[in-house]
């Protein structure tokens, strides 16, 4: 989804992905480097960014993505999707 790149064309906020996975002792997070978006051309460019970056920490880390709600459209109940305006 494009929202946190729009959101920072948007307001100049930085977009810094974060990765984060188990360790032996607790919780491993990184910080990767701000991906620059300044307007909304940049935006499906720094959406793909932020995508390979996530990509990159979920193969490194398999075992330890995780998502606590539905996120794909198929995902969704029928009536979710007419919600959404995405029924098919």
């Amino acid at each position: 989804p494009g929202g946190p790149a729009r959101l920072a064309a948007t307001t100049g906020a930085a977009l810094i992905p974060a990765g984060c996975w188990f360790t032996e002792d607790g919780w491993q997070i990184r910080l990767h480097p701000r991906i620059r978006v300044t307007n909304r051309s940049e935006v499906p460019a720094a959406t793909q960014a932020l995508a390979d970056i996530f990509a990159g920490d979920i193969a490194a880390h398999p075992a330890d993505w995780h998502m606590m709600q539905k996120f794909w459209l198929s995902d969704l109940e029928a009536g979710e999707q007419a919600e959404l305006g995405e029924a098919s």
